[in-house]
């Protein structure tokens, strides 16, 4: 179950969950795969890999309720065949809970890819909707069988607010390791950031390396392609004016896939 596959890849957490589908589906693992659609109007099947059967359904108040939940009855309704006895559920997103749940019947293990904890995330903001999907994502840390974590970062942050989870978790990197035949850090001048822009992934200190490695007298340029919270997108503007690096790093704001 996720929000992100194929064509509805986002980012990182996307293309990490579409390729870990297509290795399982490697290893012969057979797979049923619930993804929203932004660009359909109707539900529908379709074929991917050797054994990939994924069902797309529109991103619409049919299929998701309250809080962005997916709507257990109308899925279970519409798509009865989901409903049998599967060796684990696996869940990459909070908005499949209640479905998880239901197929779930207590018996069947629950496997939960976090790809943030969105307490930290967003600041726990006091906002009633966003304290809700806090909780539900909390308590289905709680009810999963286990956690997949993607970095250590996220590891530290289970230790500092919930240890006793720390027996069923694992970490498994999702990052990407460049050939080292093909990374020339020495004569490499121009680099990319693509991604939301948000406080805990580290921007303000990659524009403060650019001033570093500027006052060595290396000419590099950043460019920034991304969108985030006004106030702080609007720091980070302020940030690049006062190193006087409006030459050398760049903002393109969101660009589409």
């Amino acid at each position: 179950m996720t929000n992100e596959f194929e064509k509805e890849s986002f980012g990182g957490a996307g293309t990490a969950a579409t390729g870990m589908i297509y290795m399982l589906d490697y290893w012969g693992v057979q797979q049923t795969v619930i993804v929203p659609r932004s660009d359909w109007n109707a539900p529908g099947w379709f074929l991917r890999g050797q054994k990939i059967k994924v069902i797309g359904v529109p991103r619409n108040s049919h299929y998701f309720g309250d809080l962005g939940m997916i709507k257990t009855d109308v899925m279970l309704h519409e798509f009865p065949e989901l409903s049998q006895p599967w060796d684990v559920i696996h869940s990459h997103a909070i908005n499949f809970t209640p479905l998880a749940y239901t197929l779930s019947n207590g018996l069947i293990p629950i496997l939960y890819t976090v790809y943030s904890f969105l307490r930290k995330e967003l600041g726990n903001r006091p906002e009633t909707e966003l304290q809700a999907q806090f909780i539900i994502q909390e308590e289905l840390l709680m009810r999963c069988q286990h956690l997949q974590l993607i970095s250590q970062s996220e590891r530290n942050y289970l230790v500092e607010h919930f240890p006793q989870f720390l027996p069923k978790t694992d970490v498994l990197p999702l990052g990407i390791s460049l050939p080292a035949e093909r990374w020339q850090p020495s004569s490499a001048n121009e680099f990319l950031y693509v991604g939301r822009l948000l406080d805990y992934k580290g921007i303000e200190d990659l524009i403060k390396a650019i001033f570093i490695i500027q006052q060595s007298g290396r000419r590099i340029h950043l460019n920034i392609i991304g969108k985030g919270p006004k106030q702080f997108e609007g720091y980070l503007r302020k940030l690049v004016q006062s190193k006087m690096l409006g030459k050398s790093i760049k903002f393109y704001g969101w660009k589409s896939s």
